[in-house]
């Protein structure tokens, strides 16, 4: 396509990577009951659970809906989930809620304009 730059492998793979490592750590969290982790979470996002094991092992990049189902079946924001560990310890609760009231405020103005 025409003017239209693709990221470079090493990019995708690297946020693949992250992304990958942060639902298995909130997984594992998440789920210390279940035998079949991945089977639950995917259960619980309302996703195939070879799409979960697609995301746990990097093979193929997400669409904003599941990254979005992901989260919400891990109790977290979809950024989250995209933060590199070493960035996360910068990020504080404060920090979260005011961006999360911020997201309520845009939407909400949204929906006044409607």
């Amino acid at each position: 396509m025409k003017g239209i730059r693709k990221t470079s492998k090493r990019v995708d793979d690297e946020i693949r990577t992250i992304l990958a490592n942060n639902v298995r750590w909130r997984m594992q969290d998440a789920f210390t009951q279940e035998s079949d982790k991945p089977k639950a979470l995917a259960q619980r996002a309302g996703l195939y659970k070879s799409r979960v094991q697609n995301v746990l092992s990097k093979d193929q990049g997400v669409s904003i809906d599941v990254l979005a189902s992901l989260a919400t079946a891990l109790e977290c924001k979809p950024y989250h989930l995209l933060i590199p560990p070493e960035h996360f310890h910068r990020l504080t609760s404060v920090q979260f809620e005011n961006d999360t009231a911020a997201f309520h405020q845009l939407t909400q103005r949204k929906k006044n304009r409607k």
